[in-house]
């Protein structure tokens, strides 16, 4: 899938984006270059509502939907993780940290070793 075509597909969520209070929506990565391949994921950063408060899980959720439409995998860096832990720590569960290590660090694994090669 090309840059235009992801784009024409995002544009057309936008009760999908309104539902988790996403404000804008970035391609980055090699799908914005016009370099993906059939195994490349769809790279976006995601900018929420100034008063969003998403959740760990609706952010789980938004990326599924996101990948369900997309029909190819979606990665969503997701730099508030370290805030809520840092700053908001008597709202994270096990759970929470459990379904992060589960569902975002698999993601990572590849791209760390890569680096340290």
């Amino acid at each position: 899938m090309n840059r235009h075509q992801i784009i024409t597909i995002l544009k057309g969520q936008k009760d999908l984006l309104r539902r988790f209070s996403v404000k804008k929506v970035y391609l980055f990565g090699s799908s914005a270059r016009n370099e993906a391949t059939d195994t490349s994921d769809v790279e976006l950063i995601v900018e929420f509502s100034q008063n969003a408060r998403v959740s760990l899980f609706q952010f789980a959720r938004l990326r599924r939907e996101l990948s369900q439409v997309l029909d190819c995998d979606v990665d969503i860096p997701w730099q508030d993780m370290r805030n809520l832990l840092s700053h908001e720590y008597l709202g994270v569960t096990a759970k929470i940290v459990w379904e992060t290590i589960q569902t975002d660090l698999p993601a990572i694994v590849p791209r760390l070793k890569a680096l340290l090669q």
